[in-house]
C-alpha cells in the first residue's frame, strides 16, 4: 500500500454495519489514519449484523402518503463515516424501511426531494433542524415511526 494519509471506505449490505476498524493495535474508525513505511499490522474490519430497523410512514401535509426521501444524520462524530448514513425511498404508500443501523442516536427527516448526502452538510441542514425528530438506536431493536415530510426551503 502506498504512504499516505486513507479513510476508510466500503460498499457494505445494507443489513449490515461496520462495527470497527483497526490498524494493528491502532481503532481507526471514523478517523483518518496514516500509512508510514514502517507501518505494521493487519487492516481488521468488523462488520456486525445486529444493527437495528427503523420503519414507518411519511406523510405530507396533507396527511397523505409521503414521496419522500427518509434519511438518519448519524451524530457528529460519524459524519465523515460513509457508512454511518442511511437513507431510503418511500414507496406509493409513504411506507419505508431501514435496516443494518448502527448504534446511536440519530436524527431522522422525510425530504419530499434531497441531493445524495445533502443531509451530512452542515450549511444545508441548518434550515432543516427543527424538523428532524431524534432517535436512539440500539442494538438489534426495531423502531416504528410515522413522520411528517419536511417543508422545503423555497
Amino acid at each position: 500500500m502506498a504512504t499516505g494519509q486513507y479513510r476508510i471506505g466500503a460498499i457494505i449490505p445494507e443489513n449490515l454495519y461496520l462495527s470497527n476498524a483497526w490498524l494493528g493495535p491502532r481503532n481507526i474508525m471514523s478517523q483518518p489514519f496514516d500509512i508510514e513505511r514502517r507501518t505494521e499490522g493487519p487492516l481488521v474490519l468488523d462488520l456486525s449484523s445486529d444493527g437495528a430497523k427503523f420503519e414507518g410512514t411519511a406523510t405530507d401535509v396533507n396527511n397523505a402518503a409521503a414521496n419522500a426521501v427518509v434519511v438518519l444524520v448519524p451524530p457528529a462524530d460519524f459524519r465523515s463515516d460513509p457508512g454511518v448514513s442511511k437513507s431510503a425511498r418511500t414507496d406509493k404508500d409513504g411506507h419505508f424501511a431501514i435496516s443494518g443501523i448502527r448504534p446511536g442516536i440519530y436524527t431522522v427527516y422525510a425530504f419530499p426531494q434531497i441531493e445524495n448526502n445533502a443531509w451530512l452538510n452542515d450549511d444545508f441542514m441548518n434550515a432543516y433542524r427543527a424538523h428532524g425528530s431524534q432517535i436512539n438506536f440500539g442494538k438489534g431493536t426495531q423502531v416504528y415511526r410515522d413522520l411528517k415530510s419536511v417543508p422545503m426551503a423555497k
